[in-house]
């Protein structure tokens, strides 16, 4: 049994290895501060939104025209950032859908406040808010091969059941509407990315969506305790399209398995591709072994709850040997 446990433990690993090495495409980001309403409010959003996009250029490897960056009106601010209206907004993702492609990927990140109507979820800005739907409406507009969105507001739960859906993973700093007060979550988030190695789980010197949640959610429930005071906020990750979300996102099953093969750093250049321990560019005939192979795991990996459990992780050890005899010979 004790065998068994851990084949399923290195298997795992391996796995999640694996499969986030996946073909580079170019990472777009879109960073949006929200009207803070108080001044303390205000100066954080934009401290929260610089650190941010700064921490993605210095560490990620973006180039400052990857990063877009919408801050509510402010003097130290405009002459730089655009400002985050509803206008603007809309004219950003505008520019995005002409912008982009299927070999794009894009991130989104909200930082604020939020509210809920009663019908719709508001994410709160200078100037008419924008709603749910109308995210969904400049979402449905795009046409990249992954986005992540990433809202970090109050009341942002329920912004999942709109934006939900095939290629999207979502990321909300509350479950549901009633969560209003101003969130510690983006703080925590943001902290997951700046530590970076402590927040990287499987140990793979890359850091996925689901690891940096994971590190955010656990930080933000030690900050209540340690505090003394009833968690105000539960953040869900929601990837499989059914709208609902867990806080408690698996690398391999159900939420949180396609986020755990979305990494935050830009792979454009080999440096890059070496400094990350990713993929290295193969022939067309190993490319097709590899997807081959692939293909099988995912196949196997659909009829695990019917299988024998020995049975599986021994056709699973098979698989995975086959992947790491390819992955050998590209390096030759």
């Amino acid at each position: 049994m004790k065998v068994l446990i851990m084949m399923r433990f290195f298997l795992k690993m391996m796995l999640v290895l694996t499969l986030s090495a996946t073909a580079f495409a170019d990472k777009k980001v879109v960073i949006i501060a929200g009207v803070g309403g108080l001044e303390k409010f205000e100066k954080r959003f934009f401290a929260q939104s610089s650190k941010l996009r700064k921490i993605l250029i210095n560490q990620y490897d973006y180039a400052p025209e990857d990063v877009r960056m919408l801050v509510e009106q402010a003097a130290d601010s405009l002459s730089r950032y655009s400002n985050s209206n509803a206008s603007t907004i809309r004219k950003t993702f505008q520019d995005l859908s002409k912008n982009t492609s299927a070999k794009d990927e894009l991130i989104v990140f909200l930082l604020g406040h939020g509210t809920h109507d009663g019908e719709w979820a508001k994410f709160n800005i200078e100037g008419p808010d924008l709603r749910d739907i109308d995210f969904s409406g400049f979402l449905d507009g795009l046409n990249v091969g992954q986005l992540v969105f990433i809202n970090m507001a109050s009341a942002s739960g329920s912004f999942l059941e709109k934006l939900s859906g095939d290629g999207r993973i979502l990321i909300s700093a509350t479950n549901g509407a009633v969560e209003k007060n101003a969130t510690r979550f983006a703080a925590h988030f943001i902290a997951a990315l700046e530590q970076g190695n402590e927040a990287d789980l499987n140990k793979d010197n890359t850091l996925s969506v689901t690891e940096a949640f994971i590190y955010a959610r656990d930080n933000l429930i030690h900050d209540y305790q340690e505090k003394k005071q009833l968690r105000a906020e539960h953040p869900l990750l929601d990837d499989n399209g059914d709208g609902k979300g867990t806080e408690t996102p698996d690398l391999l099953n159900g939420d949180g398995a396609i986020a755990s093969r979305f990494n935050f750093m830009q792979e454009r250049g080999g440096d890059v591709v070496e400094r990350t321990a990713k993929a290295v560019p193969v022939s067309p005939e190993l490319a097709r072994k590899r997807k081959s192979v692939l293909d099988k795991i995912k196949k196997l990996q659909t009829r695990k709850e019917e299988m024998d459990q020995e049975e599986y992780y021994n056709d699973l050890e098979k698989l995975m040997l086959q992947l790491a005899r390819i992955n050998a010979d590209s390096k030759k």
